[in-house]
């Protein structure tokens, strides 16, 4: 058990330190701001520790508080049950003992997605690898601590406290005993999945069969009051107590458990370096598989006089690519059109006269704009297919070739993003044609200024982070976490004005205004900073 709380610990303290060390790289990669921030902030041990504690403490005060949201949220399921389905008692113990019921019942749902392996933490894998930790005992002991952490703090502080007001006893120890036997059911089957694999498959069924029997059962029958006293009830009890004194019998008694936990380990491991390729290659995928099926377009031909240097390199990766960035846009065109048509014929069918204010289409704008923008794909494939070979040439980093080299993608970038701005332009432009459309001169003039502002925008960001900041390594890999924080930070920021209600035209005309003067300040910015971050990343 020492072992165990060792290992722990270890753990908590790395998470935190790495978590510090995270922050301050971050905000020594700030311009201007991060080189006022020392190295030696790296050394402070001492408070990394503090930190690891108070970071440990908050963690186990969400514990209980999330139990009780999630059994507040269980009783609103009883109280659905009683409105819709069958009459509960109305006294508060009973409704407080289905709603632990309920709780219980999910997380023996969540927690029995489980059958060959152990459920280890992929921290916990990294952490064994870095510092070449004895893997076997660090997992056992994180697996332990975090089921006593689970059940301790967790269940057992609401429980009693549920327990001193309903003056009922069994709402702990029953409460407790379900809680207990779902994190142990975790460590059970895939032990004896491991020995007996058809016995293992057999418990698996019976387990769900039972759920989904216990859920199908008091839903046709409304006897859910029935069962709920059966559970809180000695003998209830005592049927639960036997399953895990079995469950603990047989664990203890498992004789293959290295062999178990290395396999688990193993697997882990396995799906640890997955997780690490797809979040690295997504950054990179579109880019790749247009490599993959590149099909030279032999109708094109670039004249040479018409483009020299890395402009005429520029001329003729977008005409090699030119059918399948087509193909990209015509699916975008083929969205925008199947749900523009489905919008107009909804107007046309329920909106009536007149479709009132239409000036919220301005904040919602933002999002489809985001999503129908071909910049992300098209910075892909111009690293996979010409930056990654010709970044280590110095000519190509200078200031007046990096500028020159912007601006002809950044124009190529914003034609296909003009088409599926302008098809949505149109898809609302023609709400007058079935609707009355208020003040629709001073309306769709402003939604242009829009519409131009944000194909601007669009075009401009994705080219302009991948100049300042250049993430890729030349094996594919990100290693800038501010590339990942920008990349998608624009995803939630687009979401989050779709959530926001903005009227009047103000808000269209401050889209037109920033977008000139960011990409009047980007390109000062380029200029000035791309020939030093302009590079492969090691």
């Amino acid at each position: 058990m020492r072992d165990a709380w060792r290992y722990y610990w270890f753990q908590a303290q790395t998470d935190a330190t790495t978590g510090v060390n995270g922050i301050i790289y971050f905000l020594r990669r700030i311009p201007v701001v991060g080189k006022k921030i020392p190295t030696k902030w790296y050394r402070t041990g001492a408070l990394k520790s503090l930190l690891a504690i108070l970071l440990n403490f908050m963690m186990l005060l969400t514990k209980p508080v999330i139990t009780l949201l999630m059994m507040g949220l269980a009783f609103l399921v009883g109280n659905a049950y009683n409105d819709f389905i069958h009459p509960l008692p109305t006294d508060f113990t009973s409704r407080i003992m289905v709603a632990v019921v309920v709780y219980s019942l999910g997380c023996l749902m969540l927690r029995g997605l489980i059958f060959r392996y152990a459920a280890i933490n992929i921290k916990t894998i990294k952490l064994g690898e870095y510092f070449s930790l004895d893997r076997v005992a660090l997992v056992r002991g994180t697996l332990l601590i975090n089921q006593i952490i689970a059940v301790v703090i967790g269940p057992f502080l609401p429980l009693f406290i549920l327990a001193l007001i309903t003056r009922n006893l069994w709402l702990l120890l029953v409460g407790l005993e379900m809680a207990i036997f779902s994190w142990r059911w975790q460590a059970f089957l895939p032990r004896l999945a491991w020995s007996h694999r058809q016995l293992g498959l057999m418990a698996l069924i019976i387990y769900w069969v039972s759920l989904w029997g216990v859920v199908a059962g008091v839903m046709i029958t409304g006897q859910l009051a029935a069962f709920v006293s059966g559970v809180f009830s000695p003998l209830g009890f005592m049927i639960g107590l036997f399953a895990l004194l079995a469950m603990a019998w047989y664990i203890h008694r498992f004789a293959d458990d290295i062999p178990f936990l290395m396999a688990s380990i193993q697997q882990a491991t396995m799906a640890l370096d997955k997780v690490a390729a797809s979040r690295d290659q997504q950054f990179l995928a579109a880019g790749k598989a247009m490599q993959k099926k590149l099909t030279l377009d032999t109708n094109t031909t670039i004249k040479p006089t018409s483009r020299f240097g890395s402009n005429y390199l520029n001329a003729l990766l977008f005409a090699r690519y030119r059918q399948q960035l087509w193909k990209k846009l015509r699916t975008r065109l083929f969205w925008i059109g199947g749900i523009g048509i489905a919008f107009l014929v909804l107007i046309k069918l329920f909106a009536g006269q007149s479709v009132g204010d239409l000036t919220s289409i301005y904040g919602a704008l933002f999002f489809p704009m985001y999503l129908s923008s071909l910049g992300a794909p098209i910075v892909q494939l111009l690293f996979v297919n010409c930056d990654s070979a010709m970044l280590y040439y110095p000519f190509y980093r200078q200031p007046k070739t990096i500028l020159a080299g912007f601006f002809y993608r950044f124009w190529r970038i914003v034609r296909y993003n003009a088409v599926t701005g302008g098809l949505i332009f149109l898809f609302i432009f023609a709400l007058q044609f079935v609707s009355s459309v208020p003040d629709a001169v001073n309306f769709y003039l402003v939604l242009l200024l829009e519409v131009c502002g944000m194909v601007l925008f669009f075009s401009f960001h994705d080219l302009f982070i991948y100049y300042l900041i250049q993430p890729f390594t030349d094996d594919m890999s990100v290693v800038s976490p501010l590339y990942r924080f920008l990349y998608w930070g624009m995803y939630w920021v687009a979401w989050v004005f779709t959530q926001v209600q903005f009227s009047g035209y103000a808000y269209a005309i401050l889209i037109g205004v920033m977008t000139l003067v960011y990409v009047a300040i980007g390109t000062a910015v380029i200029y000035r900073v791309a020939p030093k971050t302009f590079r492969i990343r090691y």
